[in-house]
């Protein structure tokens, strides 16, 4: 869940992408006193698990990145997880599956990197 805010909607279409930075340690995790949102080995952090998520949205107010939303049709915290169900399955996140210029890639640092340096000089 990716989301795009724009920068100055009077002024221009600009936008800026909205993600979640998967935190060594998550504000939004720490606030949270039903223990609803998990970081997984691998430093993924989840969004709320429904079952254990109080509906409080401490976790929406204290992200200092603002990532956080939450939906108030289904009364749960939501955030990039990293499509956790398809990396654990060893798939691609859908965003960067389907992104038609590369420009989102998923992968380990050491592996992404020179793919960046390809394409800048």
């Amino acid at each position: 869940m990716i989301y795009v805010d724009y920068l100055d909607r009077s002024e221009t279409t600009a936008t800026m992408p909205t993600v979640c930075m998967h935190c060594s340690e998550p504000t939004c995790a720490l606030v949270c006193p039903a223990d609803a949102i998990k970081t997984t080995e691998d430093g993924v952090v989840l969004s709320a698990l429904k079952p254990r998520c109080l509906d409080c949205r401490n976790c929406v107010n204290a992200c200092p990145f603002g990532v956080p939303k939450y939906n108030t049709e289904m009364h749960l915290q939501m955030k990039c997880d990293m499509c956790f169900d398809r990396t654990s399955e060893g798939l691609k996140p859908m965003c960067a599956s389907v992104c038609p210029t590369s420009a989102i890639a998923f992968g380990k640092y050491e592996d992404i990197v020179p793919l960046a340096a390809d394409k800048t000089g």
